[in-house]
């Protein structure tokens, strides 16, 4: 908005003789004094909140100081290729899929499991809000993963 005093000195806040008359507290705006009126100017790239942050990318935690937006290091399990990714288990693969890594069963091998690595093997099967699954020998002579 543009306010103009009537005359000077003015008791009103919205008179001014130099920027520093004008600020509003407000991180967003640029604060100006033209012909004894204080003017707010929004400024570009300026947040209220960290939802005016967000960037698209899973890997940063995106915040708001100030009315700036930053972006910090985020989630471990974040990724720029298939090398930063790893499944921990013989039978999965990990692959990077927009910058996050995702687990998946090798053909022909989901369920199969390893006594060492029954956690990573197994995981994905457990049922939701069931306990972990176990990797036992099975009649076939393979090992497979058991609730």
């Amino acid at each position: 908005g543009t306010h103009a005093c009537t005359h000077a000195p003015s008791a009103n806040p919205l008179c001014c003789e130099g920027a520093e008359d004008c600020d509003d507290g407000d991180a967003c705006t640029a604060d100006v004094c033209v012909n004894q009126g204080c003017h707010y100017l929004a400024t570009a790239a300026c947040c209220a909140s960290a939802a005016d942050c967000d960037d698209g990318d899973v890997c940063t935690v995106d915040t708001c100081v100030g009315g700036t937006c930053s972006h910090g290091a985020g989630a471990s399990q974040c990724c720029g290729s298939d090398a930063d990714c790893d499944s921990g288990s013989a039978f999965m693969t990990a692959s990077c899929v927009l910058g996050g890594c995702v687990v998946a069963p090798k053909p022909g091998q989901a369920g199969r499991c390893t006594v060492a690595t029954a956690a990573a093997d197994c995981w994905p099967y457990a049922a939701p809000g069931g306990g972990p699954l176990s990797c036992e020998l099975q009649p076939d002579g393979l090992w497979w993963c058991a609730d």
